[in-house]
């Protein structure tokens, strides 16, 4: 599989998820454009089996997905922005609230869920989950990681 157009296809989904975590995007409108049907296929069915993206649906004429925080990192370093910006909030400003942390509207609450749930999965925070709102709760690892980071990720 070609990694020119899947790094193209999961920079735009970023976006799309960025705009809207709640919705499922068709990656014929990105993709479509060099690819014929098939192949468009062929690419989703990669993306999926990579673990990049979920929710994932094939139809005869295009393949809806969203992006995964793995398809994330993939093409982004904002998940350790993120892994900074929560750990620094909960430990230096005994901050909990992710929603409030990083500023995230409950609409894209979604996101803040998928942050989370990422972040646990690291061992780098537990969590608390609300209907509304994730409140984090740094680990011993993830105090570590943040002393060790802190200098190089503030410059």
């Amino acid at each position: 599989m070609d990694g020119q157009i899947i790094d193209i296809t999961l920079s735009w989904l970023l976006e799309k998820y960025l705009e809207n975590p709640n919705a499922i995007w068709d990656i014929s409108e990105v993709a479509g454009k060099d690819l014929d049907m098939q192949q468009l296929h062929e690419l989703g069915r990669y993306l999926a089996k990579k673990g990049f993206v979920k929710n994932h649906e094939v139809f005869e004429d295009g393949f809806t997905c969203t992006i995964t925080t793995l398809g994330m990192s993939r093409v982004s370093d904002g998940l350790s922005d993120v892994k900074y910006k929560i750990l620094h909030a909960s430990i230096q400003d005994k901050k909990r609230s992710i929603m409030e942390i990083l500023n995230i509207s409950p609409e894209h609450y979604q996101r803040v869920h998928d942050y989370a749930t990422y972040l646990k999965k690291l061992g780098i925070i537990e969590c608390i989950f609300f209907s509304h709102d994730v409140y984090a709760e740094p680990t011993y690892f993830g105090r570590e990681w943040y002393e060790a980071n802190r200098i190089r990720l503030v410059n």
